[in-house]
């Protein structure tokens, strides 16, 4: 079907139709075969009437070469034909020379000489390969006729002289300048038409990148406009949203406060909503910069999960969070767009898990420095064919999806985009009716030299935790007191276990040695747990007992973490900022 001229994209020249130049090159290879066939059978009919019959036959067999190279001429327009035919001239030619070398007694002559042009021409015509195969085809066919001249003697019909002799001669050669000459012809014809093909796609190219500047343009002027806007647009809404904060402060009615909790609540949605455009805005109009700052990661984690206990607690989905303690306690990273793209990818397996869990595994990879986040759903899954897609702007697993859960499609981009611009990567696996998996990777490197800041270290835990160690090792007691007092912690030091239960009771977090004379530490676990069922302080084995089946031992005994010695001041920050993570969920009454 042709397409008409209105609907072509405009600015896009048209491909060029073969020349006439080519068309008329090929039509001078058909007249060429032609005149050859008529002159080799003419030729081949003379030599036979004055009786030379071996002469008539070799013309007649060249004859008939050269009208099936006619005919592959005929068979079509491609320039693969056109390479046929004229190696089948050239074959014939070759063999001609050959046999009629044999038949004249000249298989050791001067003519044969001029089978060196045989892979000259060969070349000419094709690649390397067509110079060897005509290389080979004039060694043999020259081996062969002195084989033959000595093997096989072909008695002399007729005297080869003449002016017989002489048109032959003439023939061959006009044939061969009207072979090159349309050969010639047709060549020019073929670079004529590259030539012109690479200026038409020059001219699309030229075409192509003039529309994409015009469409880029577009796109900058639009993002512009929405960031304009939406930054217009926060402003009213902070006047709303602050007011209304400050009133339900007073003294109101339940009629009043349920007013303004649903004003609250529309407003605070709205802020959001109108926050996601200025980021897909921002990262349109290339705008989007991430600003890296020192952060105390598990802290900040800890923050954005607790967004959505409330949420799973009323939909009965079960959110379980594990934050893997070789996670350092300071990393750099822009916090702020980390936190959001887990607040998107949490949020949507929240809100698309009608039962089941979400699980929030984070994990850190010390060799390229990088978090690694995994968040895995029992939710209504994606269909696959929507999987390619799922990263795209304005793009949800379907509309029913979207009618039933809301959103604007815009979620998952921005998270992609932000997750790129970190330097990490995203990816999805999921299948319709059983969940999803998302993970995703952030480079964030460690902040070592900080944490010898004594102001930096003793920051880390937020709050002044009464920390109680049990250990009776004297230097083991120095060192990890040193560290602790570095980290603005002043311990309890107790260096058997029945006194670590004791004093248990009257502390925040426990470092527990495993081998204390009394009592080892997992029973003295075992004790503390007992005797504190009602707030049981955080228990930490610190011990030289490092393999997976101590640790395992320790957790079960019921402590909450684990160090192994010898032991490092990060180590220690690291352990004491899960503990104020973890007492602070036991407070809220959060499960541990």
């Amino acid at each position: 079907m042709t397409v008409p001229a209105s609907l072509r994209p405009v600015g896009l020249p048209r491909s060029p139709a073969p020349t006439v130049e080519a068309l008329a090159a090929r039509e001078r290879m058909r007249r060429v075969a032609q005149l050859g066939v008529l002159s080799w059978a003419t030729f081949g009919l003379v030599w036979g009437a004055v009786g030379a019959r071996f002469m008539g036959l070799i013309h007649a067999a060249t004859a008939a070469t050269w009208f099936v190279a006619l005919l592959v001429l005929r068979g079509g327009e491609s320039d693969h034909r056109t390479r046929l035919s004229v190696h089948l001239t050239l074959g014939s030619g070759t063999l001609a020379l050959l046999a009629a070398a044999h038949v004249t007694g000249q298989g050791a002559g001067v003519p044969l000489w001029y089978l060196v042009l045989v892979p000259f021409v060969g070349g000419l015509l094709g690649d390397r390969r067509a110079a060897i195969g005509w290389t080979l085809v004039a060694t043999l066919g020259l081996v062969a006729t002195h084989l033959l001249g000595r093997i096989l003697v072909v008695p002399t019909e007729v005297e080869f002289t003449g002016t017989l002799v002489l048109l032959n001669q003439v023939l061959l050669i006009a044939l061969t300048l009207l072979t090159a000459m349309a050969l010639r012809s047709g060549t020019d014809a073929a670079l004529r038409t590259v030539r012109d093909r690479e200026a038409t796609i020059e001219a699309q190219a030229a075409a192509l990148t003039r529309s994409r500047d015009v469409a880029e343009a577009a796109s900058r002027a639009k993002s512009e406009f929405l960031a304009n806007m939406t930054h217009e647009l926060r402003t009213p809404l902070n006047g709303l949203i602050g007011p209304v904060d400050l009133l339900r402060r007073t003294q109101l009615d339940d009629s009043q406060q349920e007013t303004l909790a649903i004003i609250e609540s529309s407003a605070r949605a709205l802020r959001s909503l109108v926050d996601t455009v200025l980021d897909f805005s921002k990262i349109e109009a290339g705008q989007m910069e991430l600003r890296p700052t020192r952060v105390r990661i598990h802290r900040a984690i800890h923050e954005t999960l607790r967004i959505f206990d409330g949420m799973a607690e009323s939909r009965g989905i079960a959110l379980t969070k594990n934050i893997d303690r070789q996670v350092p306690v300071l990393l750099r990273l822009d916090v702020t767009r980390f936190q959001q793209t887990l607040l998107n990818l949490v949020g949507n397996a929240v809100k698309f898990t009608r039962d089941g869990h979400v699980s929030v595994d984070i994990t850190y990879d010390r060799g390229p420095g990088t978090l690694r986040v995994r968040v895995q759903d029992t939710g209504i899954g994606i269909a696959e064919d929507a999987l390619p897609h799922i990263f795209e702007a304005f793009r949800q697993g379907d509309g029913s999806s979207a009618r039933e859960f809301g959103g604007t499609g815009l979620g998952l981009a921005i998270c992609a985009h932000l997750v790129e611009l970190a330097g990490g990567a995203i990816t999805v696996q999921s299948e319709p009716g059983q969940g999803s998996r998302f993970e995703f990777t952030w480079p964030a490197q460690p902040i070592y030299d900080a944490m010898q800041s004594a102001q930096d270290l003793q920051a880390l835990t937020g709050t002044q935790l009464r920390v109680l160690v049990a250990e009776d090792e004297p230097v083991n007691q120095k060192v990890i007191t040193m560290m602790l007092t570095r980290l603005g912690v002043t311990p309890t030091l107790v260096d058997n276990g029945p006194e670590a239960v004791a004093l248990a009771t009257d502390h925040d977090v426990v470092f527990m040695d495993m081998r204390l004379p009394g009592m080892d530490g997992l029973d003295a676990t075992r004790a503390i747990r007992a005797a504190n069922a009602g707030r049981p302080p955080w228990i930490i084995a610190a011990t030289a007992n490092a393999t997976e089946h101590d640790r395992a031992s320790c957790l079960d005994a019921g402590m909450n973490d684990f160090v192994a010695k010898p032991l490092q001041l990060t180590d220690l920050a690291a352990a004491l900022e899960r503990a104020a993570g973890g007492l602070s969920e036991l407070e809220e009454g959060a499960p541990t």
